[in-house]
């Protein structure tokens, strides 16, 4: 669990990662921007990378799993 927090402190401190709520990951995951995967298991955080810029948008796995239970 200590690694699971520092890992996302380290992570909320870089200057091109954004944490997101689960509509805006599921919008930019749908979306025609070009992306690609940058899951972090180690911090159990999925992520996506926006290849014209190096942004790192990801969300907290734990979150993004109570999101789609409540929307079915």
């Amino acid at each position: 669990m200590r690694d699971l927090e520092s890992r996302r402190n380290e992570l909320r401190n870089c200057s091109d990662c954004e944490f997101v709520e689960p509509e805006e990951f599921l919008q930019r995951a749908v979306s025609r921007e070009p992306l690609m995967r940058a899951d972090d298991p180690t911090a159990s955080l999925l992520g996506l990378i926006e290849l014209a810029t190096g942004r790192r948008f990801v969300i907290e796995a734990e979150k993004m799993a109570s999101f789609s239970a409540m929307i079915g």
